[in-house]
């Protein structure tokens, strides 16, 4: 069986995030998973699913992120945390400008971003596309806590 390049596996990464969540894709639910929603992408022998959950109880999701090749999982992004409704917006832009760029961040945002009222800081404890993780959040113009989420992730390949 080929395998398929790490060069490959980042690039259709950056794809499926840019026609991802942070795009506004609409996101499906799992009827047999209860508060899940699904964002699936597909480029030749490659399938991304962004598989995450949510409950209207709090402001708490967590998620799954998995890159397969010929339907064999190779790279995995885990991930969780909160965020209030209101910086959704500007988490979503700062994700996008990173994936446009095309540079890996621990698969999120770059290490600062300052918006007009709001902040966002992306702490990575290890960046390889192999092998990485970290903690992101967002601060409002007076240091409040808007949200954070802790990610990480691997290559599952050898």
């Amino acid at each position: 069986m080929q395998q398929p390049t790490l060069a490959e596996i980042e690039g259709v990464f950056f794809d499926a995030m840019l026609a991802g969540w942070a795009s506004g894709a609409p996101a499906k639910n799992i009827p047999e998973l209860p508060g899940s929603r699904i964002i699936s992408f597909c480029s030749g022998d490659f399938e991304v699913k962004d598989i995450f959950f949510v409950t209207p109880h709090s402001s708490k999701s967590g998620g799954t992120t998995t890159i397969s090749f010929q339907g064999d999982p190779v790279w995995l992004m885990q991930y969780g945390g909160w965020y209030l409704e209101h910086a959704v917006s500007f988490l979503k832009s700062c994700l996008n400008h990173a994936y446009k760029e095309r540079h890996f961040y621990g698969g999120r945002g770059l290490s600062r971003v300052r918006g007009t009222n709001m902040t966002y800081l992306n702490n990575i404890a290890c960046n390889y596309f192999e092998a990485f993780g970290g903690n992101e959040w967002i601060i409002d113009s007076n240091g409040g806590y808007l949200g954070t989420h802790w990610y990480r992730g691997m290559l599952l390949l050898s």
